[in-house]
């Protein structure tokens, strides 16, 4: 009798135990299966920009397989089909149309687009900063936070003449004046609580701007510069 309990009970240990074992397994492939559908969703939803660095592979056609940098013109170059715009579309969208052109003179090409470098996710804040220069964005940074991550202003910034120069669907960049001396001015509603976007640039002068348009002009000549020739592409194709 007691032989047959002893036997009874190793074989439901052992029940369980494979039970247990199961149940982990399943939940880990379920967390690495969530986990790659995370990332594949993150790539599809993410918009290219320039800086962006695409892993370009073609499966059973290696020798086409590639890497390649958006250059500053929303551009990538690949051998066969030239230049393919990718700026602000997504990884999947870029895939379908490499693979339609491929399939012109490949038998049912499979291609993958994987971003490797994301390049574009940086602001820039010059003039009268302790540190200006280039800046990664954090999430949901506001132009008071990237005026802190320069070292913050030097005596002479007037803040409230202060301006967040953006990327416009035009030819010339949409120029947001920001006044962050009184920003209880406007409240909450104040621009200088807007998110910063990848390539904005901030710019405080340490002089008082009468004259607007005279001090655009004096941006676009003494201002710009400073900054890569690479993001005046971005901002200004007439430059």
């Amino acid at each position: 009798m007691k032989t047959n309990r002893l036997a009874w009970s190793l074989l439901l240990i052992n029940i369980l135990s494979a039970h247990a074992c199961t149940k982990n397994l399943q939940k880990a492939e379920h967390q690495i299966g969530t986990s790659a559908n995370f990332v594949n969703h993150r790539q599809s939803e993410y918009q290219l920009g320039f800086g962006d660095v695409l892993d370009i592979r073609f499966f059973n056609n290696r020798n086409y397989n590639i890497t390649v940098p958006v250059r500053p013109d929303g551009n990538i170059t690949i051998e066969k089909i030239g230049d393919v715009f990718v700026d602000g579309k997504t990884p999947a969208f870029v895939d379908s149309v490499i693979t339609a052109e491929f399939a012109k003179f490949l038998k049912e090409p499979e291609v993958t687009v994987i971003v490797t470098e994301f390049g574009n996710n940086h602001f820039y804040i010059l003039g009268e900063v302790e540190a200006p220069g280039r800046y990664p964005i954090a999430k949901s940074m506001t132009t008071f936070q990237a005026v802190a991550a320069a070292g913050g202003v030097k005596k002479d910034a007037k803040m409230s003449n202060a301006m967040l120069i953006r990327k416009a669907e035009t030819a010339s960049p949409d120029v947001i004046q920001l006044n962050m001396k009184n920003p209880q001015d406007e409240g909450k509603s104040s621009p200088i609580y807007l998110d910063l976007k990848p390539n904005d640039i901030i710019y405080i002068p340490n002089t008082r701007i009468s004259d607007f348009a005279g001090f655009m002009g004096n941006v676009y000549s003494t201002v710009l510069p400073p900054i890569d020739s690479y993001l005046r592409a971005i901002f200004w194709s007439r430059l």
